[in-house]
């Protein structure tokens, strides 16, 4: 063939007009040929489809697995928080402003721990809405 552009007259009998890079192309295989490519593509096809779902399924699961994590350390320190500041609060021998300061303590964990909760559930209602 040559890279002239082609006229009615000098088309072949086969052609596709869609090849990968875009460009006008023409085909002169056979039909077995041609048909083996195509079960080829189209197997290349499903198995980058197969990939893409393994992918996004992988995806999921380990942002599960970080909320999850994210969630027992955050719950852990909490805990841990408001243990320490009410066995101040529950000791004898703590002065009264250690007393007020673990009070104030307590307040303040569980407000910060009331304000995450319900910027996470906005937050994860907006993102749901998106999708």
């Amino acid at each position: 063939m040559t890279s002239e552009n082609p006229t009615p007259a000098n088309l072949p009998e086969k052609f596709d007009l869609f090849s990968k890079s875009g460009q006008f192309q023409y085909s002169q295989e056979p039909d077995d040929v041609r048909a083996a490519r195509l079960a080829n593509d189209r197997l290349k096809l499903e198995s980058e489809t197969r990939q893409k779902e393994y992918d996004l399924s992988f995806q999921r699961r380990m942002e599960v697995f970080k909320t999850t994590a994210f969630t027992i350390v955050s719950i852990a320190a909490i805990g841990f928080g408001l243990y320490f500041c009410l066995q101040i609060i529950n000791s004898s021998t703590s002065s009264e402003d250690a007393k007020k300061a673990a009070i104030a303590t307590i307040s303040s964990i569980l407000t910060s721990s009331i304000t995450g909760i319900a910027g996470y559930l906005a937050g994860s209602n907006k993102n749901s809405n998106l999708k």
